[in-house]
């Protein structure tokens, strides 16, 4: 079942693919959630990427069960009897977190299985990173923005991604901006004092906040904010260019740094107030415990 935004898309894309394989079983994307989404008013958008699978409206599975149930999953499906008997696999609640659910990692001796959660966690694929940064790679553009932000990056000696989100998705939503962007200075400049050659480019949501080009303590280059369904892939691309990353809790973020095959790449992940989902940073990421001033 997918929905949500391009990062979370992907991260379900990412677990189901690597569940289909060790099935040696078809994948098929259910997107039948998103002319439900009234308050962030998501589109499916892994249309955009390289996948392989069977995209349905309606869910050829899960269209098998009751309306009333589909439309209740997270609720429902959270009972045994009905969950065995479909084979569904869920997120189940950890205290304010989500269970990491090892059950994905094997394969299944069923039919079918139906899966519904955000599985935010490179161990769910891992087994299969190759063929996933492979499928989820965006495609070069030749848009000619796009094309002068890629040169700057390309032609950089060491580039590196600062990747801001704020979280106003949602009307009325608000952030504590100035105490975010004084948090990333402080690593940002850190980063800078050891190492001088590097150049670097603001991904962000919100490029106004950044309108003092002294806030962050360096020099800087906003990269093109290119919102809307058809142009994502584009901001991504290029946040894969880069060689070091430095960035927090975003989906669409944490998989610009995940994809960039640059072999000497250095990811730093701020954690504010010390806070995290469990298995969402991957091992070989440096991580920060920060706090918003």
């Amino acid at each position: 079942m997918i929905h949500s935004g391009l990062g979370n898309q992907m991260f379900m894309y990412a677990t189901g693919r690597a569940l289909a394989l060790r099935m040696n079983a078809s994948l098929f994307l259910d997107i039948s959630r998103f002319p439900a989404d009234l308050k962030y008013f998501r589109t499916y958008d892994l249309d955009q990427l390289p996948i392989k699978a069977r995209v349905v409206n309606g869910g050829t599975i899960s269209s098998l069960l009751p309306l009333r149930v589909r439309l209740k999953a997270e609720r429902t499906f959270r009972r045994p009897f009905i969950r065995n008997m479909c084979g569904f696999i869920t997120e189940e609640s950890e205290g304010p977190w989500v269970r990491f659910e090892p059950r994905l990692l094997e394969p299944a001796t069923r039919g079918s299985v139906v899966i519904s959660g955000y599985w935010q966690s490179e161990r769910y694929f891992a087994d299969h990173a190759e063929t996933i940064r492979k499928e989820l790679m965006p495609v070069r553009t030749d848009h000619p923005v796009a094309v002068i932000d890629r040169q700057q990056i390309e032609n950089s000696e060491h580039p590196v991604a600062i990747c801001v989100r704020f979280h106003m998705d949602a009307p009325g939503q608000v952030a504590n901006h100035v105490g975010i962007i004084s948090a990333f200075r402080r690593v940002v400049l850190e980063h800078a004092a050891n190492n001088p050659r590097a150049t670097y480019f603001l991904f962000t949501d919100q490029p106004a906040f950044f309108s003092d080009p002294q806030c962050l303590g360096i020099p800087f280059q906003i990269i093109s904010h290119f919102p809307g369904k058809d142009t994502s892939r584009i901001t991504l691309y290029s946040m894969t260019r880069c060689r070091d990353f430095i960035l927090t809790f975003s989906s669409f973020h944490w998989w610009g740094a995940w994809l960039s095959p640059n072999p000497a790449k250095r990811v730093i992940y701020l954690r504010f107030n010390g806070l995290d989902r469990p298995n969402h940073i991957p091992d070989s990421w440096a991580t920060r415990d920060v706090q918003e001033s």
